[in-house]
């Protein structure tokens, strides 16, 4: 809050609240059921196919050569 109020964002700590609870639900989706900080096969693929697509990147890695989790390594 103190933050927020030197830099006059005009915030309360109410609206804060439900922004906490707003990025929890980002982070740990209800109907997740892969582990807290694992990267989807599905998730990973979706979002390469949109920066082939958009020039960004020339082509995909394969999401195993490119992602290896915790209890892989």
């Amino acid at each position: 809050m103190k933050y927020a109020a030197a830099a006059h964002t005009g915030t309360n700590r109410a609206h804060q609240k439900w922004m906490l609870a707003r990025m929890k639900d980002l982070i740990l989706p209800r109907d997740s059921s892969g582990m807290f900080g694992a990267l989807n096969k599905e998730d990973y693929e979706r979002v390469g196919k949109e920066l082939v697509n958009n020039g960004l990147i020339k082509e995909l890695p394969d999401f195993n050569a490119f992602y290896a989790p915790a209890d892989r390594k």
